[in-house]
C-alpha cells in the first residue's frame, strides 16, 4: 500500500463496487448522448484525470479506444499495473491536463470527472478538453455546485455555501494541519462552479452545454429520471431548485 494517504485513498476507492457501477451507468449514458460510431469504427474515449484508471478500464471493456491521463505519476502507475493484470489495452500517460499530449480533434468522447475543481486553470482544461473533442463530440465534466449546501469535497458541513474569503482560509487549513477536512487529497477543490456559469464556459468554446435535467429528460432509461428532467426543463425556477438539491455539477457539451 503506497505511503501517500492520498494515493492510498483513491487507488482503495477506485475499485469500490459503488464506484464502478457508477461509472458503468455513466459510460451507458454518454454513449446514449454521443450516439455515434458504426460496426467496425470503435469509438475514441479520453479520459482526463484517469486517477487509478477506473473509467478508463470501463470504457475500454466496452470496445472503446482509450486515452487516458492523470498528473498523479502513482495513480497512473497502479492504472497501468491494473489493465495490464487484466489484459486490457489503455494508453495511460502522466501529464497535466491544461496541456494535453494529443492532437486537436481526435476523441469522439472527452471526460473529466471530477478534475475541474482542482485545477486554478480550469478554463485552459476547458478548452483544452474542447480542442481535442472531435465535431460532433461530446465532453463531459462533473465538478463541484456552489448552489447546492450539501458537497463532498470538504467534510465541513455546507461548505459550498461559505462566503469565499471562509473557503480560502478553509482551503489554507486543509492543505497544512487539518488535511483530514480534504481526505488527504493533494490537490483540494479550489473552484466552486453552478450550472449555469459553467454552460456559459462551454457556449464560448462552441459547445452546447446539456446539464442533468437535459439528460435525464432526454437520454435516461429510467421512466422517474425522464419525469423528474422533464418537470425540472418545463421552467427556469424549477430547473434551479433542482440543482439547489443536488450536489455536484453535470454538464456535457456537444462540440458543434
Amino acid at each position: 500500500m503506497p505511503d501517500d494517504p492520498f494515493v492510498s485513498y483513491y487507488e482503495q476507492k477506485s475499485v469500490e463496487s459503488n464506484v464502478i457501477r457508477h461509472f458503468q451507468r455513466l459510460r451507458d449514458l454518454l454513449l446514449k448522448v454521443y450516439g455515434g460510431g458504426g460496426a467496425g469504427d470503435p469509438i475514441s474515449v479520453a479520459d482526463i484525470g484517469c486517477g487509478a484508471g477506473t473509467f478508463s478500464r470501463i470504457w475500454a471493456e466496452s470496445g472503446c479506444i482509450v486515452s487516458a491521463l492523470d498528473v498523479n505519476a502513482s495513480l497512473v502507475k497502479i492504472a497501468r499495473e491494473r489493465t495490464a493484470a487484466e489484459a486490457i489495452n489503455v494508453d495511460f500517460v502522466t501529464g497535466s491536463a491544461d496541456s494535453l499530449p494529443w492532437p486537436d480533434a481526435a476523441f469522439d468522447i472527452v471526460v473529466m470527472p471530477e478534475l475541474l475543481e482542482h485545477v486554478v486553470n480550469w478554463r485552459q482544461c476547458l478548452s483544452e478538453a474542447s480542442r481535442v473533442a472531435r465535431p460532433g463530440g461530446i465532453v463531459h465534466v462533473s465538478t463541484t455546485n456552489r448552489l447546492c449546501p450539501s458537497q463532498e469535497e470538504f467534510t465541513l458541513l455546507m461548505y459550498s455555501w461559505y462566503p469565499g474569503w471562509l473557503k480560502k482560509r478553509c482551503l489554507r487549513l486543509a492543505t497544512t494541519s487539518r488535511r483530514e477536512w480534504v481526505n488527504y487529497a493533494t490537490y483540494p477543490a479550489v473552484n466552486w462552479f453552478d450550472p449555469y456559469c459553467l454552460g456559459s464556459a462551454f457556449r464560448e468554446l462552441g459547445m452546447l452545454p446539456m446539464d442533468r435535467f437535459d439528460l435525464f429528460a432526454g437520454y435516461s432509461e429510467e421512466h422517474w429520471k425522464r419525469r423528474v428532467g422533464k418537470v425540472a426543463t418545463s421552467a427556469a425556477p424549477l430547473r434551479w431548485f433542482g440543482h439547489v438539491l443536488t450536489p455536484g455539477t453535470t454538464l456535457v457539451g456537444r462540440k458543434l
